[in-house]
């Protein structure tokens, strides 16, 4: 891109740590940055309320789990797995932070049936790391499940229904960009909007406003629905 000379760069890439290299060049080359959805030093953010659209997920597949198991059950049998991404820095990882805080806020499920796995966010990982877990949880168990994005929460619930557990999983999806899936899977009852198709609407409008050298807030963050 510098090589040819763009006048400004909307950037998504996945593994933070990669981050200061990519806005070395740019930055010496003088060409402005919007990061989307994973942050880069000395560009505006732009993209996902990590913490917000977290949050509202987690309480919503906890209120989904009373409805399908009864709350009784749930806060004495229920495990809570959460597929993580943990290439993509702290700031992702607020998304997973705001389902934990979610769940809580509805149910006070103890730290052991609490459970992270890293998904690199891939229905073929999550499927592999969930299928790993399953031993951990007892027969039993109402199973909740959530992640960073649909595709992870596809994985994990193939794995819980190719284990014959099908009828004691219910999860929440991040992003609803995997619709038709989903509505085809009865145990994944929702997810969290994204909106990325409307992100031009706001990241085009930004773009030429830094190239005409107008001040910028550091982050502008979409809102979300189930």
């Amino acid at each position: 891109m510098v090589q040819r000379q763009v006048d400004a760069v909307i950037e998504f890439q996945l593994d933070v740590n990669f981050g200061a290299a990519i806005m070395k060049n740019f930055d010496a080359a003088g060409v402005p940055v919007l990061a989307i959805d994973i942050p880069m030093p000395g560009a505006m953010f732009f993209g996902v309320n990590n913490p917000q659209s977290g949050y509202i997920g987690g309480t919503y597949l906890a209120q989904a789990a009373i409805a399908k198991f009864g709350q009784d059950t749930v806060l004495e049998k229920a495990y809570f797995v959460v597929g993580d991404l943990t290439q993509a820095g702290a700031v992702l990882g607020m998304r997973s932070e705001g389902q934990r805080y979610g769940i809580r806020s509805v149910l006070d499920l103890p730290d052991d049936r609490m459970i992270t796995i890293d998904t690199t966010a891939s229905i073929e990982q999550a499927f592999s790391q969930m299928n790993s877990v399953l031993a951990r949880i007892p027969p039993d168990a109402p199973i909740l499940i959530t992640a960073n994005n649909d595709q992870s929460v596809i994985g994990m619930l193939r794995a819980v229904n190719a284990s014959g557990r099908g009828d004691m999983v219910v999860g929440v999806g991040m992003g609803s960009d995997e619709v038709e899936t989903m509505v085809a899977s009865p145990n994944m009852v929702g997810s969290v909007a994204f909106f990325p198709e409307r992100y031009g609407n706001w990241l085009v409008p930004l773009s030429l406003a830094q190239l005409a050298g107008q001040d910028l807030p550091e982050a502008l963050l979409i809102s979300h629905v189930v």
